[in-house]
């Protein structure tokens, strides 16, 4: 479950505007493993290899996030889809497993798009049969917004041909390694 955005105005470590790729990254893992603990953006940086540097621009991809999230939740399943189809993950996220999304901000409908219109990451599940989009530039706790998976498809292509995302297992799979099971 999505539960509320994951801000990168206030996240702890944050240090300046591109750093969507950490918190959409964060908010995907934690939609399935919410008892995993958080980290602040350096720390997410450091493990994906990534480290920020304020004075040049330094966004994360698809490879990165895998990276970060596999180093810091080995036991969480990480898929890279790195030039995938939209049909392949379209079934992926109504089968139930969030991901961190890369998109062009521009090609969202007009209140989705926090006032940017670059390249940009986002969180993404299907919560009940909805599409709804976690963006780390809305407001802090505020509640993911439902979106038309047509509209989400438009932004997607709009980066490029293919899809560029890393996917989470399910809550379902991600429990099987919760702590207090094992």
């Amino acid at each position: 479950m999505l539960g509320y955005v994951y801000s990168q105005r206030f996240w702890p470590g944050r240090r300046d505007h591109d750093d969507c790729w950490v918190l959409a990254s964060l908010q995907a893992a934690h939609a399935v493993a919410p008892w995993l603990p958080l980290v602040g953006v350096r720390a997410f940086r450091r493990a994906a290899g990534k480290p920020d540097d304020p004075d040049e621009p330094d966004p994360g991809n698809e490879r990165d996030m895998a990276r970060g999230l596999r180093a810091l939740y080995p036991t969480l399943r990480v898929d890279l889809v790195s030039g995938g189809t939209w049909q392949a993950f379209r079934r992926e996220v109504e089968g139930g497993r969030p991901a961190a999304l890369i998109l062009r901000a521009g090609a969202l409908p007009p209140d989705h798009r926090f006032g940017f219109t670059g390249i940009h990451a986002v969180t993404v599940a299907v919560e009940d049969g909805t599409w709804l989009h976690a963006d780390p530039l809305a407001a802090p706790h505020s509640k993911p917004l439902p979106i038309e998976r047509t509209a989400l498809r438009r932004a997607v292509r709009a980066y490029g041909p293919s899809v560029h995302a890393v996917l989470m297992p399910t809550a379902a799979e991600a429990l099987r390694d919760h702590p207090l099971l094992g």
